[in-house]
């Protein structure tokens, strides 16, 4: 089993609250009667609660009572599976793995729902619909809790540190959520306020939030976490890395305090299985060619594949292309170039890592890694935008000697997965990353014209290279054509 990222539920024990001294207590209780209709008649929201009232009511915990057919399974048959699927399981009492969603005992119009998309429950790993793993047992977990009440806050939060990430969630959230008639609501930065805090405020079950608006909500006393029984930390490292351990502190500080950890995650970095990694080392000034030289053999050989290149700064971003997606652009821009990416009315898509971990498009066939990132997990995590849902997956990674001291964690990750190790990259973890300026490149032949070739200059356009090198025809990257947006032709690559 491939675990590409770590998340973090907590699940919170207990039917009564000791107020003194915030101490919970008592026996998990089993639902498996439940009319999932009773739920759901809302009043409107009231926003002079009793948070009293929400901390002492009692927590439905353990919702899931395997089918006959599930407990029964023979232990060969176990095992067979776990062995197949690569899957290790510790533990006392471990329940045994479903081969089907009806054996999930999920409400129908879930199975029903997850019938339209995925044929069987499936391994996790890059790609594979793990956002269903948490917003599933979310899902469930609100369904057997008592019912919301005027101005009550969500029984669910899940955290994470993106906003494009945040909408990505959302949008599975509700192909879920509403199905059960459950409310839900996303909080992020870049965007308005105000309508986000009316729509915690009308009464939401689940809320999925970047971490520094929620906690501005929670500081302006707008919304109350006093009924949050189900915490998700997804990407929790990445929320770590970019500074947001206050604000989640502040957000855990105001939850109940006996939870339980599940912890989603191997400790070892490894890449998606699906993905053929390639690393090419080769010098600076040559990387604008090659990166001309790869979009066009990739379109030469499959017109309509998408391709994510990425690149460090949104300096060479802008460089490269006028068209991309940085954290500078507004959540317009952002929202508009993504659709434009998607929909396939563009066929290359130019990032800094903000989309590293938030795009998620299933039909990527190519990742770039212009620029190397700054550690080995967001190398995982770039090129796991490609090789997903069972797919087949390419990655080029241009490797300079300036990366050097970082060649000997990215040989880990190409030996987990049997990759091929370049002579030149082994080399550079040799000398303990001591590169010099002119050596360790294989596509040295130089620079400037030929089909496509040249250097990019700040308008996005190739001097000296040919019409169909980047700048220049009606599929170029960011500029040439007629008719689209800010410049670009209709097929152009951005």
């Amino acid at each position: 089993m491939q675990f590409n990222t770590n998340s973090s539920y907590q699940f919170f024990n207990g039917e009564a609250a000791n107020k003194s001294k915030n101490f919970f207590n008592g026996q998990p209780s089993v639902n498996n009667n439940n009319n999932w209709n009773n739920h759901f008649s809302q009043p409107k929201a009231n926003p002079a609660r009793s948070s009293a009232a929400s901390l002492s009511s009692p927590i439905k915990k353990n919702n899931y009572k395997p089918l006959d057919t599930v407990l029964n399974r023979p232990q060969a048959e176990v095992d067979k599976w776990l062995s197949e699927n690569d899957v290790k399981l510790s533990g006392h009492n471990v329940p045994n793995p479903v081969s089907s969603f009806k054996e999930s005992t999920y409400p129908a119009p879930i199975i029903a729902q997850l019938s339209k998309t995925f044929q069987q429950p499936t391994a996790i790993q890059t790609g594979s619909g793990k956002t269903l793993g948490f917003t599933l047992p979310a899902i469930v977990h609100v369904l057997n809790q008592r019912q919301r009440r005027p101005g009550d806050g969500p029984a669910v939060v899940i955290l994470l540190p993106t906003r494009e990430l945040a909408q990505q969630v959302e949008t599975v959230a509700r192909e879920y959520g509403e199905v059960m008639r459950l409310n839900v609501c996303s909080c992020y930065g870049g965007a308005s306020k105000w309508p986000q805090l009316a729509t915690l405020k009308r009464g939401v079950d689940i809320c999925i939030a970047t971490p520094g608006r929620l906690n501005d909500f929670i500081s302006s006393n707008a919304v109350s976490l006093a009924r949050c029984s189900f915490l998700v930390l997804d990407e929790a490292d990445r929320m770590l890395d970019m500074g947001f351990e206050p604000q989640i502190r502040q957000i855990i500080s105001g939850i109940r305090h006996d939870p339980v950890h599940l912890t989603v995650g191997s400790l070892e970095l490894s890449a998606n299985h699906n993905i053929e990694q390639n690393v090419e080392v080769l010098n600076e000034h040559r990387k604008p060619q090659r990166l001309n030289e790869l979009l066009l053999n990739i379109q030469q050989k499959q017109n309509e594949a998408k391709t994510i290149v990425f690149v460090s700064t949104k300096r060479t971003a802008d460089t490269l292309t006028r068209q991309c997606i940085h954290g500078d652009k507004d959540q317009n821009e952002r929202n508009w170039v993504l659709n434009q990416f998607r929909e396939g009315k563009v066929t290359v898509l130019l990032a800094t890592d903000v989309a590293a971990r938030g795009i998620d498009i299933h039909d990527v066939s190519h990742v770039i890694n212009y620029d190397y990132p700054n550690n080995s997990e967001d190398y995982v995590h770039r090129i796991g935008r490609t090789g997903r849902r069972d797919q087949q997956g390419t990655a080029y990674t241009f490797f300079t000697s300036n990366n050097g001291a970082k060649a000997g964690d990215l040989i880990k990750v190409l030996t987990e997965a049997n990759q091929n190790i370049p002579e030149d990259l082994s080399a550079l973890a040799a000398m303990g990353g001591r590169g010099g300026r002119g050596g360790f490149d294989r596509w040295s032949s130089g620079g400037g014209g030929g089909y496509g070739g040249g250097q990019f200059n700040k308008r996005g356009k190739n001097e000296n290279g040919g019409n169909r090198s980047a700048g220049g025809g009606s599929r170029s990257v960011g500029g040439g054509g007629s008719g689209g947006r800010n410049g670009g032709g209709q097929k152009d690559w951005f």
